[in-house]
């Protein structure tokens, strides 16, 4: 008998580095009754996926109660390519199978944060510790090429910095809203369909994807709605830019545009994971000469400048006045939407849906 994870199991899965799960020997098989007996006395699958499992079902009949799994009944056909293999016995959802699952019972911030991990650039992990020794040891060995272009962030001596992992986006937001299409009328894709358009790229951290939430998102949401955005942009240098940076182009970590496309700003995050602890570089200083010698206002974004309330403010001014002219001061209940919208926001990315039952 296969199992199949879904929902809160899913997203948690693909959150696992390829190098980490091919060391795993996980003793709790899941095809057997003896092991999904165990199962139910285990704080862990796959050593990160929390307890209890959530678990597709298509067969009404096989949706008895089990202790250590949630069981979700699927009515009808799968959608095409909905569940991936894991090995002979286990199955996942696929990525927009999962956020569809998740969409019928995330609020819309959380639900919001698990697209942009899904269509980003990155995925955040808290390593048990033997993972993290090895994880360590394999870049102490120059063993950098990680499998499946995932790799994790490095200080500037090369030990491990935080949670974070560089890996290639699960799939993108045209993928994405093909299968919201395709799902039309099925409970969860209205959810998920407004998530999703909150959505404005794909984030290559948490930082960005928080940063393109305040900034971008829409009011009703709690964010601000300031101009048109686009994240980890090529911006092609000119001749005499090229020649300060030593490169052809930049990539803008956000892209910002006046509705009317009259004016536009460059917003680099300044991540403490990607520049060190010594801040902006040599070689930052010289990519923001050159955005500016093609015309490019940079500004350089902090982390606090979107977590402090009274430095976001004055950050939402200057950057509404630059874009449309003026700032329009929130209403009472934008307020709230915000209060809300920030109590999800700001709690730690490695935990997002850890607990969410």
């Amino acid at each position: 008998m296969d199992t199949t994870l879904c929902d809160i199991s899913a997203f948690q899965y693909y959150r696992i580095p390829p190098c980490l799960l091919r060391r795993m020997v996980e003793e709790i098989d899941l095809s057997t009754k003896g092991g999904r007996k165990k199962l139910a006395d285990a704080n862990s699958f796959l050593g990160y996926i929390e307890t209890p499992l959530h678990v597709l079902e298509t067969d009404r009949a096989r949706r008895f109660t089990a202790r250590g799994m949630v069981k979700h009944l699927w009515s009808g056909e799968l959608p095409l390519g909905a569940k991936r293999e894991i090995d002979v016995y286990h199955y996942v959802t696929s990525p927009a199978m999962t956020l569809l699952m998740l969409a019928r019972h995330l609020d819309k911030t959380c639900l919001t944060m698990a697209i942009y991990e899904m269509v980003g650039t990155f995925s955040v992990i808290r390593m048990l510790p033997g993972d993290r020794a090895y994880v360590q040891q394999c870049i102490d060995a120059g063993q950098v090429a990680f499998e499946g272009g995932w790799e994790p962030a490095r200080d500037k001596n090369g030990r491990l910095a935080g949670d974070l992992w560089e890996r290639p986006a699960l799939l993108t937001l045209d993928e994405l809203w093909a299968f919201i299409h395709e799902m039309k009328g099925v409970r969860g894709c209205k959810a998920l369909a407004s998530a999703a358009r909150e959505v404005v790229g794909s984030a290559a951290s948490p930082f960005e994807a928080r940063a393109a939430m305040r900034i971008c998102g829409s009011r009703s949401s709690g964010g601000e709605g300031i101009g048109r955005a686009e994240l980890n942009t090529v911006i092609r240098f000119t001749s005499a830019a090229a020649s300060i940076a030593g490169h052809d182009y930049a990539i803008a970590d956000m892209l910002l545009r006046a509705h009317d496309g009259a004016a536009e700003l460059v917003i680099e995050c300044q991540g403490r994971s990607s520049h060190g602890a010594g801040g902006v570089s040599i070689a930052d200083a010289d990519r923001q000469l050159a955005l500016q010698r093609m015309g490019y206002e940079v500004i350089l974004l902090t982390h606090e400048q979107i977590e402090d309330e009274w430095r976001f403010r004055q950050l939402a001014r200057y950057l509404a006045e630059r874009l449309n002219g003026c700032y329009t001061e929130k209403n009472s209940w934008e307020m709230e939407r915000q209060r809300e919208m920030m109590r999800v926001l700001f709690s730690n990315w490695a935990d997002l849906l850890c607990g969410a039952r």
